[in-house]
This record gives C-alpha cells, structure tokens and sequence, in this order.
C-alpha cells in the first residue's frame, strides 16, 4: 500500500488540482492523507468535501500554522498508525501528477529493486499555467555503491525536492530526520538526501509525471535570519553524503558542490536585498554570506571567477548606494563585508582607511576592489586639495597604495614629504619622520641626514633618488643661497655638498664645499681634522688664497690652545 500527503495552507485556488491528480491515479491501493494546517480562506471545506466522497481520504487539521510541519512530520506520525505501509509519496497543494505516475513509478523500482524512485517535473508558471522548463534525465538512471559518486551530478537535482518520488517505508524507518528541523528552507532536500543515504539502490525516470507550479509567494523566495544558516547547513550535508555513502569526493563532484552553492548564495543575496527589512540587517547578511567558511572556501578555489567578479561588483554597487553606509557604523559593516570578498585588499589596507573612504569618497571603492590603486591614488589627491583637510585614515591609505603599487623611493619620499608639510597631524600620527629616514637610509649618499633637512632640501633629495648627480648639486646650488640650516644639521648639509660633488665629479663644486667644511671644522675646534685636511688638499692647492686663510686660522687655534 502507498500513503500520500499533502499539506495545505490558503490553498483553496489550487486544493482541487492537486487532489484530482490524486483520484485520478491508475493505481488505487493508497491512503491520501491532507492537512490544513490552520488555512484562513475555504481550504479546509474543501478537504472535508472530498473526505466524504471517498473512504481513502482522511483530513488533519492543525489549530495554528505549523510551517515545519511537513513531510519529516507526518512520517513519524504515519509510523506510529500503520505497520503494513510499503511506499510513502507526497505532493503540493498546488501541483498535480501524471494519472499514471504511482502505477509507472512503482513498476520501476519493482523491476529494479529500487528502495527510491524518482521522476522527472515539468515546471510551469503558477499564473499563465505555460512550461517554463523540465527537470529530468535522458534515460533511466540506476544509482548503487560507487555510482553515486559518478553519477552525482545528474541525480542531485532530484536530491533537492521531496516530491516527485516514491520511498521505500524499509527506507524511511531507518531516516534519521532530526537535521531537516534546523532549516528555514531546504528541509525537503534534507528529507530526501537523508533517504537517499539511507537507500542501497535508487533510480532516476526519464520520464515527467509530475508538474510543479512556480510561485513567488513560495519560502524559497522570503528571507529569515535562518535562511543563511541553511545554505551552510545544505552544502555540510551534500559533502557528508558523498564522504559517509561513496568515501571521497572527486574533483568533478568539487567543482559542482561549489557551483550548487555558489547558486544558492545568489539566490540568498537576491532574497536578502529584496526583503523589507532594515538597511543594518542587510548589511549584517551580508557580511554572514561573506565572511562564513563556505564562501571563503568558494572564493579561494578560484571557480567561476567571472560569475563571481559580477556578483561582487552588484552586491559593492549596492553598498556604495546606502546612506547608512555614510555612517561609521553603517561603513563599519560594508568594510568588513568588502574585506571578506577581497582577501587581498584586507592584508595591506587598515579598515579604518576603507571606513573612511565609503563615507567621504565612495566613488573610489569601486576602482579600489578593482584594484585600480592609481585611479584612487588621483582621486585621493583631488580631494585632499579640494578640502585642505589632514585625515590620518587617508593620508595612510596613500601610502598604503603607494607600498601595493611598488613605487619607487623618489616617488613615496615626494607623497610623504607633501603629508609633512601640508598634514601636521597625519605627519604625527604616521611617524613620516621615521618613513623618510627608511628612504634616505637606503641611499649612502644621503643616510646620514634627518628628515627635517631632507624635506628642506626635498628636490635635491628627489634627484639623489633618481639618481641624477648633477641635477642634485645644481639643485642644492640654487637652494642654499636662500636656506637657513639649523645648526644640528650644519654638518650634514656641508657634507652632502661635498658627496654631491664628488658623486656628480664637479670638482670645482667639490673644493668650494671642502673649504666650507675646514671652515666649519675650525669654527668648532676640530683642529685636527681640519689640520688633517688642510694637510690632504694644501699640497695641490699651494698657492689657494683660501687654503692660505685657513692655514692662518688654523695657526691661530693651535696658538690658543697652546696659550690655554
């Protein structure tokens, strides 16, 4: 004997093609078990109509909407009446099967000794009633031991529905159901994969004996807190199936255990941003489809890079519309939510960078997920000159940008040199002192001067970095006519003259800063390194009026100290 349900709720435009379908059916040795669960429209007098025209229909009625209430509920209710049950099926309350479904589909697991049979669908508009596709197989498909790994791609469709089928009760009793109650949606696909599991033979019709209608209003298309979980809960258990029932999972089965998921997210999303809840509450959805393990995972095997670049690019398009995201908090959420889809941005950007750039800049965001980092290394510029503003957030997020883009030392010492003279605070709070001293110290020529002197001389600097001598002395020529050195960077400033110089062969230039240098050795009684040098550069330079002066100098300071 077969027993049939069907659970209704405010079916009464559908209630009575569905049970037609029933009554209409070849074979007649069934039980055909109909629920109201707590329908406010004529659903329920319709049940009672048709329990009195035939003996082997029995209504249950529910007192309150029991949505759970479904499938894994009336199994155990019908386990608990009936000890002589062979096959259990369920339908709708708005679809209809083949007149011939029971009496083809048990035909074929009697042939085969199949504890699960399942057949194809015609999927049709709820409202115009047209074809809007099938699901089915080519030909008849035979599932036992390591063919469920083969062919897991075809039959996991038919794993998503409980509908359409057959069971074995020998099967069913040994279900365990519990996991089918932690899903907002998906608990039909439980139900089902859980009776597969439990199944040794199952087999696929090629055949369409049942119609399903396509409704809007249907829970796959309405959003909850749990619906996420769901997902995450569906992919566990496809991948359990296949480890518990065939002992591995091959690459091909992978690959498509990412594109079901990668599917149910977008359909998540589509869900999430379509549903009347606050603007926060999506963004917090989001961040849970994101940031999970599942979707890491998916994000990190690379697959469908180009379906993935597109979605990320509607779900950013959409942040960058939200007020709330103008907000810290609101900016808090989109940053976290853009970090976990873009691995690589969260590694070398602080998070208050981005927060700040969503809620000041949010034009940017998109060239900087695409990793257009000059684009908003422009944009960055333009702002900062349009406001006059010093925020610390951006002025480290330029030179994060500058460090992704590998440029060159002439390049990141003119940015931080522009943030210390323009950016007080940023300067402050970003050490640039000691960002410079990593620049300089890179060059021998230049290590040993400080920052202060460094942004004082900065396009001499600059021309040092490139490597350009000559152009360097030239520059520090022009500069020290009108520059007051501190005294603590006198020395330096006379010996990057020298260095200069020397690095550029300009002789002349060389011995002018040489004197300047005995001179300012003489000024701070450093008579022996003046005597020294006096000694190194007087035999070539005898008849130097200079060198003359200064030996005179020199002659003196020997004489004080002498007197001293």
């Amino acid at each position: 004997m077969v027993i049939i349900f069907m659970a209704a709720y405010n079916a009464e435009n559908t209630i009575r093609r569905a049970i037609d379908s029933i009554l209409m059916q070849t074979y007649d040795d069934y039980v055909f078990y109909m629920l109201d669960n707590a329908s406010e429209d004529g659903t329920a007098s319709i049940l009672e109509e048709y329990a009195k025209q035939d003996n082997r229909l029995y209504v249950l009625t529910n007192i309150i909407n029991r949505k759970g209430w479904n499938s894994i509920s009336f199994v155990k209710f019908a386990k608990e009446r009936y000890k002589n049950i062979d096959y259990y099926c369920t339908l709708d309350s708005d679809d209809e099967y083949e007149p011939d479904f029971i009496e083809r589909m048990l035909d074929f697991m009697r042939k085969n000794s199949l504890d699960i049979s399942a057949c194809g669908s015609d999927f049709c508009n709820s409202h115009t009633k047209q074809s809007m596709g099938q699901r089915k197989v080519k030909q008849n498909l035979l599932l036992k031991g390591q063919g469920f790994s083969e062919y897991f791609t075809q039959y996991h469709q038919f794993m998503r529905t409980v509908w359409g089928k057959i069971y074995s009760f020998d099967v069913l009793w040994k279900c365990n159901f519990d996991k089918c109650f932690t899903v907002n949606y998906g608990a039909d696909t439980l139900f089902a994969m859980e009776a597969f599991h439990n199944a040794e033979r199952v087999g696929i019709l090629a055949e369409t004996l049942h119609k399903y209608y396509v409704s809007p209003n249907s829970g796959s298309y309405k959003f909850d807190n749990r619906r996420i979980v769901s997902d995450h809960i569906l992919d566990d258990t496809a991948r359990t199936f296949l480890i518990d029932k065939c002992g591995f999972i091959s690459p091909k089965n992978e690959e498509f255990l990412l594109a079901i998921y990668f599917n149910s997210i977008k359909d998540t999303l589509n869900v999430l941003l379509n549903a009347q809840i606050d603007t926060t509450d999506k963004l917090i959805g989001l961040y849970d489809i994101f940031s999970c393990e599942h979707t890491q995972h998916l994000l990190r095997c690379g697959g469908y890079v180009g379906e993935i670049k597109q979605l990320i690019e509607i779900i950013v398009y959409w942040i960058l519309k939200q007020n709330e995201c103008r907000k810290l908090e609101g900016a808090q959420i989109a940053t976290k939510i853009i970090f976990s889809i873009n691995l690589e941005l969260s590694q070398f950007i602080a998070s208050e960078s981005l927060e700040c750039l969503l809620q000041k800049m949010p034009e940017a965001v998109i060239d900087l997920i695409k990793k257009d980092y000059n684009r908003v290394l422009e944009q960055l510029k333009n702002w900062f000159e349009r406001h006059d503003a010093d925020i610390t957030v951006l002025s480290k997020l330029e030179i994060d940008l500058y460090h992704a883009l590998n440029k060159t030392d002439d390049e990141l010492f003119a940015l931080l040199t522009e943030i210390r003279k323009r950016r007080p605070c940023s300067s402050t709070e970003l050490n640039i002192d000691d960002l410079i001293h990593e620049i300089i110290a890179r060059h021998p020529i230049i290590a040993y001067i400080s920052a202060d002197l460094a942004v004082a001389l900065s396009q001499t600097i600059l021309w040092v970095l490139k490597e350009n001598f000559s152009r360097a002395l030239n520059e520090f020529i022009e500069v020290s006519q009108e520059l007051e050195v501190a005294d603590n960077d006198a020395e330096s400033y006379i010996l990057l003259g020298q260095n200069l110089s020397a690095a550029s062969d300009n002789a002349k230039a060389y011995i002018y800063f040489k004197k300047i240098w005995i001179s300012y050795l003489l000024d701070c009684f450093r008579n022996e390194e003046a005597l020294k040098e006096i000694a190194e550069f007087g035999q070539l330079l005898q008849n130097d009026e200079d060198f003359f002066e200064l030996r005179k100098r020199l002659g003196k300071k020997c004489l004080e100290v002498e007197h001293e």
